[in-house]
């Protein structure tokens, strides 16, 4: 009575603005947070979408908002809580508080849990793991959250294995509010299993046979989504296709086949690219490139990309035949062109190659032949010539949540090549490759970034391994506070990196970081490795080893990372400081 009144007595007094316009909020003593969010949003929906309230709408949601807020509290468990209106409260002319408290009472436990699947899918392994991994168990607080969880997580598994027309055929809680339990009871009725039917391919002026080779699956077998959206996305990579739109005609089915329509729009057949630019590790640049990736309906297509810069220049072109899966495995025909001009070492290479590149488990594997012709300088020394018949085999593997800017993953790469005088080459060797990179994201705005590369040439005679193919050390993605390739070359590469960014605002990161190593021919004589004077009967890390730590800043890109830093060597003391600019992907 004495808050009718209290309405009464303020709606008088302030008339006119209530019938301008009110608001009301709810204060709800009592409830923990969760509880608390969920009334609050279902009273949004049921009041909150009459405001406007007029003075008599005003005084009916204050009394109706505790049936709400039982609403809001009973998926939680609670079936026994006590709502007490205490106050309506005018904060302000147009704005009313309405405060309540809620006493919750004792929780509902789940006593009974029947949870079944029949069906001719009952059997699979999915299921078998979903039902013993169930986030409701008996005991457990009743929530209705985790019971709808749970009846989309069976549903989502059938439709996943091929069960289309999948229904829970019971799905019940009973609630026992003189005792405090509930009893769960579901069952899943997986229906009839699916499988592939007839696939059509329409917009493509390729052959069916080979866009039948990019296929995950096969008419007949069981119907998986997952294989549609490999497919998908296999398509999308490609070089061949701009849009691509599958459609499973699910609906209406009176066959057990799933036919599959893929629509695919065609890429320009001829693509061009021209463009400039300027690197610390290149200095200025111009780029051009054609590709052409419609030679045959077969899918076989032409790369090429030239590069004109002042330390090395390049011109490269590719032959690509796809192979028997076109989006894992190839088979290409190349030439190379090189031109190398840094610090006191020069090379001219050209070389021919044959090569083909698949997918072995987790690794993309790459084996290729080349014969390649080297007319190089070593540190001013004199010009020496070569021809090597090389075998090449690299295998490479990454993981990583983003692709343009990472902040969790990995990318591991394995090479390794060599040539024999006996195979009609200049030269015997053996050298082998490791590049390692890792992320990590220790925090909500931070990045951890390790690097390691480590390599080894084995042979006789390292003046007779091509300029081309030796080790080097330094510049912007390497040592940094040294000039591109400064260091080295040698028979031996090592160096490390680790590096820390934070987030400062936006797309901008702050960066710290430490570099060590080098490109050298002996760890016992630092004068043979170009990088000491006085012979050494043990290691000598400080003369091996170089050392530079700075500081940056990260722009995250649309398209990678654009890293600005500023290095100083610490074991070269009359190195001035270095700025230095990286742009690219991390991994």
């Amino acid at each position: 009575m004495r808050i009718s009144q209290l309405i009464l007595a303020t709606s008088l007094w302030g008339y006119t603005s209530i019938a301008l316009a009110i608001s009301l909020s709810y204060s709800i003593h009592g409830l923990p947070k969760k509880i608390n969010d969920n009334t609050q949003k279902l009273l949004t929906l049921e009041i909150g979408q009459k405001l406007p309230l007029s003075e008599s709408t005003l005084l009916q949601a204050y009394h109706q908002a505790p049936q709400i807020i039982r609403r809001g509290i009973e998926p939680f468990g609670y079936f026994h809580a006590e709502i007490i209106p205490q106050q309506l409260k005018q904060q302000d002319p147009e704005h009313w508080r309405a405060i309540y408290q809620v006493k919750l009472g004792s929780p509902t436990k789940v006593s009974c849990l029947n949870i079944q699947i029949v069906g001719k899918g009952r059997e699979l392994a999915p299921f078998h793991k979903a039902l013993h991994q169930l986030p409701l168990k008996v005991g457990q607080t009743f929530n209705m959250q985790r019971y709808d969880n749970v009846k989309d997580q069976l549903l989502a598994i059938a439709s996943e294995q091929g069960f289309l027309q999948a229904q829970l055929i019971q799905h019940q809680v009973i609630v026992d509010k003189s005792k405090n339990t509930c009893q769960i009871n579901l069952v899943l009725d997986t229906g009839e299993q699916f499988y592939f039917g007839p696939t059509d391919f329409q917009g493509s002026t390729y052959s069916t046979a080979f866009l039948k080779r990019y296929l995950t699956f096969r008419q007949g077998e069981r119907y998986l989504p997952q294989d549609l959206l490999d497919l998908q996305q296999n398509l999308t990579n490609s070089v061949y296709f701009k849009n691509v739109t599958i459609y499973p005609e699910d609906s209406n089915l009176t066959t057990s086949e799933v036919p599959i329509t893929i629509k695919l729009q065609e890429r320009k057949p001829k693509h061009y690219t021209l463009g400039v630019g300027y690197g610390t590790d290149t200095g200025f640049r111009g780029v051009a490139g054609f590709d052409w990736y419609h030679i045959t309906k077969d899918g076989h297509y032409f790369k090429s990309y030239a590069q004109l810069a002042q330390l090395e220049s390049s011109l490269e072109a590719r032959y690509i035949i796809p192979g028997k899966n076109p989006a894992t495995d190839q088979y290409y025909m190349g030439a190379t062109i090189e031109q190398q001009d840094i610090n006191r070492n020069q090379g001219d290479t050209q070389k021919l190659s044959i090569g083909n590149m698949d997918r072995y488990r987790d690794w993309q594997r790459t084996f290729s032949v080349g014969y390649q012709f080297d007319h190089y300088s070593i540190n001013d020394a004199p010009f020496e010539q070569t021809h090597n018949l090389i075998p090449k085999l690299i295998l490479q593997r990454n993981q990583v949540d983003d692709m343009v800017f990472p902040r969790k993953g990995y990318s591991l790469s394995l090479s390794t090549l060599g040539a024999a005088k006996a195979l009609a080459s200049s030269s015997s060797f053996v050298q082998g490759a490791l590049d390692n990179q890792w992320i990590f994201s220790p925090g909500k705005y931070s990045r951890l970034l390790l690097r390691g590369n480590l390599g080894i040439t084995a042979t006789d005679n390292i003046n007779l391994v091509p300029l081309s193919l030796q080790f080097f050390a330094g510049g912007a993605q390497s040592i940094r506070g040294y000039n591109y390739e400064e260091l080295g070359p040698g028979r031996y590469l090592l160096v490390g990196s680790i590096e820390y960014q934070h987030q400062m605002r936006g797309k901008w990161w702050g960066a710290v970081f430490f570099d060590a190593g080098n490109a050298i021919n002996s760890f016992m004589d630092p004068k043979d490795s170009f990088v000491g004077a006085v012979p050494s009967s043990s290691v000598n890390l400080d003369q091996i080893l170089k050392t530079s730590t700075g500081f940056g800043v990260v722009y995250a890109s649309p398209v990678g990372p654009i890293e600005i830093t500023v290095a100083k060597p610490l074991n070269d003391s009359n190195k001035p400081v270095k700025l230095q600019v990286a742009m690219g992907a991390n991994l």
